[in-house]
């Protein structure tokens, strides 16, 4: 379980938001909507303990996530930020079998990358690739991690059709398997069903 109790955050003394408060429960997904520059990424951010509030507390399983950051960071949560943290001149099989070796989850390698359709393109160096076809990499290694938070910015930005399809069920999956998701996205039709919370209303 993930709880925000009544975070603020401000970065060089500007309020970014306000008193954010939230439970996500296991098995369900949050998605954070707002404008441009509205705080979705600081928040997301900050729940994955990159920036520390300047208020509040954040908890995983009732722990203080500050009390143990490099355990909560290694072994609870996968992060998937605008910047995807993937080596632009290694091949795609390169780097994914870094995670997979972390996490001993080599022997889905290329089953998570069959989610995509981009199994055969494995040992292809990665600056070759389109940015949809990058951020299709950065969404399988978030899947080798096998981790029980998801914490993903705009997951489907700059993909096609088929694979928001795809990413939608992975969601879903990932929460019928005991997981939980905290995401942003622009996209109104994405997850209809799931819990939001407008983060505008804490820039007041």
């Amino acid at each position: 379980m993930l709880a925000c109790e009544d975070i603020s955050v401000s970065i060089s003394e500007k309020l970014v938001f306000s008193k954010i408060a939230f439970t996500l429960l296991a098995k369900n997904c949050l998605v954070i909507r707002g404008g441009n520059g509205s705080g979705k990424s600081t928040l997301l951010k900050t729940i994955a303990g990159f920036i520390k509030p300047t208020s509040g507390r954040i908890l995983w399983h009732g722990k203080n996530i500050w009390d143990d950051l490099a355990l909560y960071q290694s072994s609870q949560i996968a992060y998937l930020g605008h910047n995807l943290g993937l080596k632009k001149f290694l091949t795609i099989r390169q780097n994914l079998s870094f995670m997979a070796n972390c996490k001993n989850t080599q022997g889905i390698i290329l089953a998570c990358l069959k989610q995509f359709a981009i199994e055969h393109i494995i040992d292809v160096p990665l600056y070759k690739l389109s940015q949809g076809t990058l951020k299709k990499v950065a969404l399988a290694q978030v899947m080798l991690s096998n981790c029980r938070l998801w914490i993903l910015d705009e997951p489907d930005n700059n993909l096609d059709d088929f694979s928001k399809e795809m990413l939608a069920k992975l969601i879903e999956i990932r929460i019928s398997e005991g997981g939980s998701v905290v995401m942003t996205t622009h996209d109104s039709n994405i997850h209809p069903g799931f819990p939001q919370i407008n983060i505008e209303d804490y820039n007041k």
